[in-house]
């Protein structure tokens, strides 16, 4: 399967932008934040561009963690996104297999949920226009929902824990499962309680009706829920 995109000056995916250069000159800030796929942390060689409150990647590395083969035609100013025959979006051991998975637990807001891998509680989510110094694009509000985690194991695969490796995926009240393009703020230390919080850019009005917390150690697709 392949997908191809024109680009003029940016592809837009979620709150996150994939850019190739632009004919025109802009200021722009370079910065550092997490960034991970499923909730596995990715390490960028280039560090992501801001400007005008969108962040932009580098779209061939963006490919490649995805699982996809990127073609640039310069001379059509066209990008070519091929799937890799064993592409990470369509890696099967990704589906959770439900001969084996566990009912999903439910809890309320400011309950203590205990495990062997770590302890967390929600204690809230608001809507505002700004989260993390980012303003929120036209048309769009951020959801930000606030926790408090006590991880009780180091990750293997990077250095420290994210606020996205325990949330990534927020169920609005319109039915949609929304799982990706997140923001995250505060850090993780390990055997002791952290505050941080996940954003993700919504429509106004839509609300939050629950939060799915995965365990970042077993990789399970077992989840805790909480409703809000």
């Amino acid at each position: 399967m392949k997908t191809v995109v024109t680009l003029s000056i940016g592809m837009m995916i979620g709150s996150a932008t994939l850019a190739a250069a632009a004919p025109s000159t802009v200021k722009a800030v370079l910065t550092k934040f997490s960034f991970s796929i499923d909730g596995q942390e990715q390490n960028l060689k280039s560090e992501p561009l801001v400007y005008n409150g969108k962040t932009y990647l580098p779209v061939r590395e963006v490919a490649e963690m995805t699982g996809y083969k990127l073609n640039y035609d310069n001379k059509a100013k066209k990008i070519e996104f091929e799937t890799k025959e064993e592409s990470f979006l369509n890696n099967s051991s990704l589906t959770p297999d439900k001969t084996t998975q566990t009912e999903n637990k439910t809890y309320n807001v400011g309950d203590v949920i205990e495990t062997n891998n770590f302890d967390i509680k929600i204690t809230g989510v608001k809507y505002e226009n700004q989260f993390n110094g980012f303003s929120a694009e036209d048309g769009t509000t951020y959801a930000i929902v606030s926790f408090d985690v006590l991880a009780k194991k180091e990750p293997v695969a990077y250095p420290k824990w994210s606020s996205v490796d325990f949330i990534d995926i927020f169920t609005l009240d319109t039915g949609v499962e929304y799982m990706g393009s997140s923001a995250a703020t505060g850090s993780i230390a390990v055997n002791e309680w952290s505050s941080v919080s996940v954003a993700k850019l919504v429509k106004p009005g839509v609300k939050v009706s629950d939060v799915k917390i995965a365990d970042p150690v077993l990789r399970d697709r077992n989840y805790y829920i909480v409703k809000f």
